[in-house]
């Protein structure tokens, strides 16, 4: 029985720590003309302290790394809103190119190099999600010269961000047009002769 007990007391403490653990994925992609911000994931504030205040509105700021949604609800001002100081996110782009921009849906969400801000009341773990879209920009437009990914971790926290720049499908060049018919009346051709062999 002894044994039982420690490896269910292994497996709690082991659950336990998974659970606290917290993850905000971010996607940035070019789609239909579209700049695109996605963020889900839970956030856990064990150990952080507030900084501050800040607002949330929807801006972006590519040279320190700042995303701000205010999600489906209006601008949140200073006293709506829990302040956490944390260094999360890098710079994805080198033009210090502030906007408050576009069309934002679900939860209000700011993170930058140096913040990370939710409406005020926000519960340590709470699964949160949204979007941000800047209608007719390109990643190029807004100075976003990121590609690829990238995570870091500050306590339980691990932010994942990805870019997925638009692909811009490459044009056959004419020649292979004509490459392509020439094979075609090459391959025509030897058929009839290895026919006309075989008659």
């Amino acid at each position: 029985m002894g044994f039982l007990k420690q490896l269910a007391c292994i497996a709690f403490v082991a659950m336990s720590s998974a659970a606290s653990a917290a993850t905000i994925d971010i996607e940035v992609a070019e789609q239909g003309g579209d700049v695109v911000y996605s963020y889900a994931g839970a956030f856990d504030t064990t150990g952080l302290s507030t900084s501050g205040e800040g607002s949330i509105d929807n801006f972006i700021n590519p040279r320190v790394g700042l995303i701000g949604s205010r999600g489906s609800g209006p601008v949140l001002n200073l006293g709506q809103t829990d302040v956490y100081a944390v260094s999360l996110i890098s710079a994805y782009g080198p033009t210090d190119n502030f906007r408050r921009v576009g069309v934002s849906t679900g939860d209000a969400f700011v993170i930058n190099q140096n913040i990370v801000v939710f409406a005020q009341g926000y519960l340590s773990g709470t699964a949160f999600s949204g979007t941000l879209t800047i209608e007719n920009s390109t990643f190029l437009d807004l100075g976003i010269t990121a590609t690829g990914a990238a995570s870091s971790t500050v306590g339980n926290n691990t932010v994942n961000i990805s870019f997925s720049p638009a692909v811009t499908p490459v044009p056959l060049p004419a020649g292979f047009g004509l490459l392509f018919t020439a094979l075609g009346g090459l391959t025509l051709v030897k058929r009839r002769r290895n026919r006309s062999m075989t008659a």
